[in-house]
C-alpha cells in the first residue's frame, strides 16, 4: 500500500546547463510559457499562405482558378524543382500571372545536388542525409548566375539549400549586383531545427526560412525572439513521403506565436513533391488550405492577413518586364497589365463607396458647420483636427495599426479624402491632413530608421503631433533650391535658407525638409530654425501656413530621413495622387450645389435646368469630375503596386485634375452668378482654392515636361534644360 508523501518540485536532467542558459535568456526547456509575437509584416499582418511545388506555367494557373473559385487568398507561390529547369519565356509569363493576381513567386535556385554531376557523395545514402550541399566552385558561379538571370527577369524572391550559398547571394545584393529588394528564403532541406540555426541563416542573409516539419510551439517561439527580422514559413501540412503531418489544429496557435509568418500548406495533397500535379491535385491542395484558414477563422483570435505591400510576398519587379526601366515607356506602350484587373476593380468599388460615404458623414456632421467661420477667421481647431483620427484620416491612414495607423491602401486612402473634403467642404482641413500623414509621415515610414518611426508615427497618427512640409518640396524638383545643406564640424548637417509654403507651419511639431542631397526631419525648437507663422497664401486658410528660416540650423547625424532622391519622387507621387483625391469631394460638392440651384432657380418663369446651356455646363463639370475619378483610382492603384509609380502618370493626373477643378469652380460660379460674389459663400471659397491648387503643383510649366519626357525618351535631366540656364 503506497503513502502520500510530501514531494518536492521535479528535479530535471542538464540542470546545470539549464541553469546557464536560462540565466542568459537563451532556449532551456520546451516546457515554458507560450507567448504571442508583438511582431508583425511591414505594412501590417500576422500572417500569409504559401503554397509550394507550383513548378511551371501550367499548374500556376490551375492553383491560381481554383483558389479563386474557392476565394481562398494566397500570399505567395514556391516554384521548387529548380528554375534553371524552365525557359526565360515561361518564367516572364509566371511572374506576369502572378503580378496580375497580386501574388507573389518564389524560384528555386539551381543547380542542386541531385543534377549536378560533380556530386557524387550526394548519391550515396549517406551523402544525401546530409542535405542538398554544393560541393564545387562551378556550382557555386552558376548558383550566382542563375541569380543573376532570374532577378534580370523581374524576380525577387529565390530559394536556396545552402547556407553557403545564402551567403553569397546576401553579399551580392550587398554589392549591387542582386537588387537590394530581393528576398532570400532557406528551404526546409536546410533543416532549420532550433533557435540557434535559424539565427545563423539570418545573420548570413536570409529574411525567409522554412523549418523542419516538425518543430514544436516552445521551439518556434524561441526561433521568433532569436532572429525577430526573420519570416518565418512553418509547413502546416505536409507529403506523406516527409511524415505527413497535419497541423490544422494548431494554426492559431503558430499564427499567434510566430507572426510575422507564412502558413506553408497544401503539401499533404501529394505523397512526394515530384508527384504529377492535375487538377486533382489543386482541388485537393485548395481544400487543405480553406481547413487550415477555418480553423484559424473559428479559433476567435483576430489574425490580420498580410498588407498587400509588404515585400515578404514578394512581387515581380514591375521596372522590368523586359529590363528597361518603366519610367522610360511611353504612356501608350504601357499593357494592361501594368493596371489592376477589371475583377478586381469592381471587387473593391463597394468597399471604396463605404469609405466614401463613412468619411462624408463625417465631414457633413462634424466639420461642415464650421467651415465658414474658420475659413473667414484663419482659426485652427485641433481638436477638430485629432477628431479626424475617428476616420483615419488625422494622419494614420496609410500607417499599419502597429504605428497607429488604419493601414488603408492608397486607393481606399483616396475615397477617404474625396468623401471627407465632399462632406466637409473644407479642402484646407484635408490639405493638413495630407501634408501630415501622407508626405511627411510616408517619408519618415519610408526612410527612416525603426526606433524613429516608433516613436514619432503613433503620434502623427493620432493628430497629437502634426508634421509639417514646404509644398515646394513636392514639386518633384522642378524648382531651384531656397534651402541648403553642408556638413557640420562633428557629424550631421549645416541648414541656411528659407523654405515658403509651409503647411501645418503654426502647429508643426517637426518638420520635413529637402535640402541638398537629403530629407531631414527638423524638430521646431531646433537652434536657428526660425517659424514665421502666418506668412503664405490667402487660399485654404483651414490649414496653417508659414514660412521656415533656417540661419545656420545645426542638426544632428540623427535627423537625415535618408537621400533626397528617394524622398523627393514619393512626395511627388504622393502631393499629385492624394491633392487630387481632396478635389474630386471638392468638385462633387460643386456638381451638386450647381444641379440643385438649377433645380430650384427659375428663369423667364421655367427652371434654369430647362435651359440646353445650363444643361450643357452640368453635363461638362459631371463628365470632368467623372474622368478625375477615373484617373485618381487608376494611379491610386499603381501606387499600391509593387514598383514605383512613373512620374508621368502622377503628372498627368495633377495636370488634369487641376484643371478639371478650376473649370468646374469657374462653371459653379456662372450659374450661380452674383449670389457666388458674397464674401465666405462656398463657390466663391472654391474657386480661390482652385486657383492656388493648379498654381502651385499643377502648373503646366512644371508637370507637361515630365508628361512628355518619356515620349520623347528625355533623361529626367534634360526634361527642363532651363533649369541649367
Amino acid at each position: 500500500m503506497s503513502t502520500a508523501v510530501a514531494t518536492p518540485e521535479i528535479i530535471r536532467g542538464a540542470s546545470r546547463a539549464r541553469d546557464w542558459l536560462r540565466g542568459q535568456d537563451l532556449p532551456y526547456s520546451d516546457e515554458i510559457e507560450l507567448r504571442p509575437s508583438s511582431l508583425e509584416f511591414e505594412g501590417g499582418g500576422h500572417y500569409g499562405v504559401e503554397v509550394p511545388v507550383v513548378n511551371n506555367l501550367k499548374v500556376l494557373e490551375l492553383t491560381l482558378a481554383g483558389l479563386r473559385e474557392e476565394g481562398v487568398p494566397v500570399t505567395r507561390f514556391n516554384e521548387t524543382l529548380g528554375a534553371f529547369l524552365l525557359s526565360d519565356s515561361e518564367i516572364r509569363d509566371m511572374l506576369e500571372l502572378c503580378h496580375q493576381n497580386g501574388v507573389g513567386m518564389v524560384f528555386a535556385l539551381g543547380p542542386r545536388p541531385e543534377y549536378d554531376r560533380k556530386a557524387a557523395f550526394y548519391r550515396g545514402g549517406f551523402g544525401a542525409s546530409q542535405g542538398r550541399r554544393v560541393n564545387n566552385n562551378d556550382a557555386l558561379a552558376v548558383s550566382a548566375e542563375e541569380a543573376i538571370r532570374l532577378t534580370e527577369m523581374g524576380c525577387r524572391g529565390l530559394i536556396s539549400y545552402d547556407l553557403g550559398v545564402i551567403r553569397m547571394l546576401s553579399d551580392m545584393r550587398a554589392a549591387g549586383v542582386l537588387p537590394g529588394d530581393l528576398m532570400i528564403k532557406s528551404s526546409s532541406h536546410c533543416i532549420v531545427s532550433n533557435p540557434f540555426t535559424a539565427k545563423v541563416y539570418a545573420e548570413n542573409g536570409a529574411n525567409s526560412v522554412t523549418t523542419t516539419h516538425d518543430l514544436g510551439l516552445a521551439v518556434l517561439q524561441e526561433i521568433r525572439r532569436a532572429a525577430p527580422d526573420l519570416l518565418i514559413d512553418v509547413p502546416v501540412d505536409v507529403y506523406g513521403t516527409k511524415g505527413g503531418f497535419l497541423r490544422f489544429y494548431e494554426v492559431p496557435e503558430l499564427v499567434q506565436i510566430c507572426a510575422p509568418m507564412m502558413l506553408k500548406m497544401g503539401a499533404s495533397a501529394q505523397s512526394h513533391p515530384h508527384d504529377p500535379v492535375g487538377p486533382e491535385t489543386v482541388r485537393a491542395r485548395v481544400q487543405r488550405i480553406a481547413l487550415g484558414l477555418e480553423a484559424l477563422a473559428k479559433s476567435g483570435f483576430e489574425a490580420q492577413y498580410i498588407n498587400e505591400k509588404s515585400p515578404h510576398r514578394p512581387h515581380r519587379d514591375a521596372s522590368r518586364p523586359g529590363g528597361a526601366s518603366m519610367d522610360h515607356v511611353p504612356l501608350d506602350a504601357l499593357s494592361l497589365t501594368e493596371l489592376p484587373s477589371l475583377t478586381t476593380l469592381f471587387e473593391s468599388l463597394d468597399s471604396l463607396e463605404r469609405l466614401r460615404s463613412e468619411a462624408h458623414a463625417y465631414g457633413a456632421l462634424k466639420v461642415a458647420p464650421s467651415t465658414a467661420e474658420r475659413d473667414r477667421s484663419g482659426h485652427w481647431d485641433p481638436q477638430l483636427f485629432a477628431g479626424l483620427a475617428e476616420i483615419g484620416l488625422s494622419g494614420g491612414a496609410l500607417l499599419p495599426p502597429s504605428h497607429g495607423g488604419r493601414g488603408l491602401t492608397a486607393l481606399q486612402t483616396t475615397a477617404l479624402l474625396d468623401g471627407y473634403a465632399h462632406g466637409s467642404e473644407d479642402p484646407g482641413t484635408a490639405l493638413a491632413a495630407v501634408a501630415n500623414g501622407l508626405l511627411c509621415a510616408a517619408v519618415v515610414h519610408r526612410l527612416a530608421p525603426g526606433t524613429l518611426r516608433r516613436g514619432l508615427l503613433p503620434a502623427a497618427a493620432s493628430g497629437e503631433w502634426l508634421l509639417g512640409i514646404s509644398l515646394l518640396d513636392t514639386l518633384g524638383g522642378a524648382l531651384p533650391a531656397t534651402a541648403t545643406a553642408t556638413p557640420a564640424d562633428g557629424g550631421g548637417a549645416l541648414l541656411t535658407g528659407t523654405k515658403r509654403l509651409v503647411v501645418n507651419a503654426a502647429v508643426a511639431h517637426h518638420f520635413v525638409v529637402v535640402a541638398g542631397d537629403h530629407a531631414y526631419l527638423v524638430d521646431r525648437d531646433t537652434p536657428g530654425l526660425t517659424v514665421v507663422v502666418g506668412r503664405g497664401p490667402a487660399a485654404l486658410p483651414t490649414c496653417t501656413w508659414g514660412e521656415l528660416v533656417f540661419t545656420d540650423c545645426r542638426l544632428g547625424p540623427g535627423a537625415a530621413l535618408g537621400p533626397a532622391v528617394q524622398a523627393v519622387p514619393l512626395l511627388a507621387a504622393h502631393e499629385r495622387v492624394f491633392s487630387s483625391a481632396v478635389w474630386l469631394g471638392a468638385m462633387r460638392s460643386l456638381v451638386r450645389r450647381a444641379a440643385a440651384l438649377a433645380g430650384q432657380r427659375r428663369l423667364f418663369g421655367a427652371p434654369l435646368g430647362h435651359s440646353q446651356a445650363v444643361r450643357a455646363r452640368l453635363a461638362d463639370m459631371r463628365t470632368r469630375l467623372e474622368l478625375c475619378v477615373g484617373l485618381v483610382q487608376r494611379v491610386a492603384s499603381l501606387l499600391d503596386g509593387p514598383g514605383p509609380v512613373p512620374s508621368q502618370h502622377t503628372a498627368t493626373l495633377r495636370l488634369f485634375t487641376a484643371g478639371a477643378a478650376q473649370s468646374v469652380a469657374e462653371s459653379a460660379a456662372v450659374l450661380h452668378g452674383p449670389d457666388a460674389l458674397a464674401e465666405g459663400h462656398p463657390v466663391l471659397r472654391a474657386q480661390r482654392d482652385a486657383a492656388f491648387f493648379a498654381g502651385v503643383g499643377g502648373e503646366p510649366d512644371v508637370l507637361q515636361p515630365v508628361i512628355a519626357g518619356p515620349l520623347l525618351a528625355l533623361s529626367p535631366a534634360d526634361r527642363f534644360p532651363e533649369a541649367d540656364q
